[in-house]
């Protein structure tokens, strides 16, 4: 394909593929134009320029994260979760969703597990430049802490296995929901949902290797994707 070039016969499907998924950042979008080029057989010379921004400006993080939620819904609570702005309940974030036609992305934690969410969530995710960028970019965040002790104006009802079960706080509420929707008590664990609230791929429980985390994220998107494609084709019809 490039003769002589073997870094860029090498790394040019990956930059390519990983450019294009993060177009949708305004700091990714002069990139993807750099990597179309290159796919599109420029001179060696400009190629090997071209590679070099590239890794330069991935390797320096280059562009503001900024995450723009549904602020102005009435009522809306949310986190500042390490610079992201990420809801505290499903159903604000449900609406959202709806809104800015972006899937749901859901970390159910506990404020008394700190060791737990400084190991997973803000050193394997928000303190990844890639990750934060991309669920800011293409995500609802919800986060969900099953441990909190904020008192609801009144109990709510919850049935468990054909047993009645008193909710008094926000963190009960959140630690029922983890369990009906996903047989779920261990945290963290990670959800990604769609406009409608239901899970559209698997969820992901702890991990050692971040590069599971870009993944998970980038099979999310892309099977909200390819629902919004579905659910437009059948509108259309």
């Amino acid at each position: 394909m490039h003769p002589g070039y073997p870094i860029v016969e090498v790394y040019l499907p990956r930059l390519y593929e990983y450019v294009e998924f993060n177009r949708q950042l305004s700091t990714f979008e002069p990139l993807y134009s750099f990597t179309l080029l290159l796919s599109q057989g420029v001179k060696m010379q400009l190629a090997k320029f071209l590679l070099l921004i590239f890794l330069v400006a991935l390797s320096l993080g280059c562009g503001e994260i900024n995450n723009e939620l549904c602020i102005s819904q009435e009522n809306s609570d949310l986190h500042d979760f390490s610079g992201l702005k990420a809801y505290k309940n499903i159903d604000d974030a449900v609406a959202c969703s709806v809104q800015m036609k972006l899937p749901i992305f859901i970390l159910f934690t506990g404020y008394g597990c700190v060791s737990v969410r400084r190991t997973t969530f803000e050193e394997k995710l928000f303190s990844s430049r890639k990750l934060r960028s991309i669920i800011a970019a293409k995500f609802i965040p919800v986060v969900m802490y099953v441990d909190d002790r904020k008192k609801l104006e009144e109990p709510q009802i919850a049935i468990r296995n054909g047993m009645e079960r008193k909710l008094r706080t926000v963190g009960n509420i959140h630690s029922d929901y983890q369990i009906q929707k996903f047989k779920q008590n261990s945290q963290p664990l990670f959800a990604i949902l769609d406009h409608n609230g239901d899970q559209i791929i698997s969820h992901m429980a702890y991990s050692e290797d971040s590069k599971q985390y870009y993944h998970f994220l980038k099979a999310g998107f892309e099977k909200y994707k390819m629902l919004i494609d579905q659910e437009s084709k059948v509108i259309d019809n």
